[in-house]
């Protein structure tokens, strides 16, 4: 009869990130020292480094598969590793399965916002398709463009709407520069969705424009 294997155990001892973390959470860590610990094999120095050539941990988790494949540290499995550790990060800030969220606040808006589409590398255009309670029936994108651009028609943001029964509507779409501050056409656009919306019976309440970590509300403005 063969003795059983003896299982490997960790050493945090010989990794002093390892026991920094097991001693007191992995918070107090540096965005590079977590990577460090995350992908196995990458030095500080490399982790550093990764950082920097993508600008940092939000323009990081912005960027897609194949712009990982170019780094030389990253192997395919710490490709995988830093994608799904990216990804629950993300999830984690998700309302739960089963629980519509309500938007009541232009906070409320784009804390969920940014949590689903802040990262995203081109600019999108969305819509939040709403009850009257102001309740989350569907969030749907409706275009996707360029770095600097994106081109919607009204009749798209208003097909979801009916096709959903929505009777109020936010809509959103990205800045990849980071700067959240409208444009002269962003305004244009708003005022023809308000308009539209008004023949159909259907509210615009906000046009929200998020970028790295901000957002512009033209509600909060007083530009609805």
């Amino acid at each position: 009869m063969r003795a059983p294997r003896r299982r490997r155990l960790l050493r945090p001892a010989r990794d002093p990130l390892a026991a920094r973390i097991l001693e007191g959470g992995a918070r107090p860590l540096a965005d590079a020292e977590l990577l460090s610990c995350l992908l196995t094999g990458i030095t500080l120095r490399d982790a550093r480094r990764l950082l920097t050539d993508a600008g940092g941990l939000q323009r990081l988790a912005a960027l897609l598969p194949g712009d990982l494949r170019r780094h030389p540290r990253l192997s395919p499995s710490r490709q995988v590793r830093l994608l799904a550790a990216l990804e629950l990060g993300r999830r984690t800030t998700l309302v739960p399965d089963g629980r519509a969220p309500c938007f009541l606040q232009p906070q409320t808006v784009a804390d969920y916002l940014l949590a689903r589409y802040g990262n995203a590398a081109v600019e999108e255009f969305g819509v939040l398709l709403l009850d009257s309670r102001g309740c989350l029936r569907k969030a749907e994108i409706i275009a996707t463009g360029t770095c600097d651009r994106v081109t919607v028609e009204a009749r798209d943001v208003f097909r979801a709407a009916l096709i959903h029964r929505a009777t109020r509507v936010i809509v959103f779409h990205n800045h990849p520069s980071g700067n959240p501050t409208p444009s002269a056409s962003d305004r244009r656009l708003t005022r023809t969705l308000v308009v539209a919306g008004r023949a159909l019976g259907i509210e615009v309440v906000d046009h929200v424009v998020i970028g790295d970590g901000c957002y512009r509300s033209f509600a909060s403005d007083s530009e609805m």
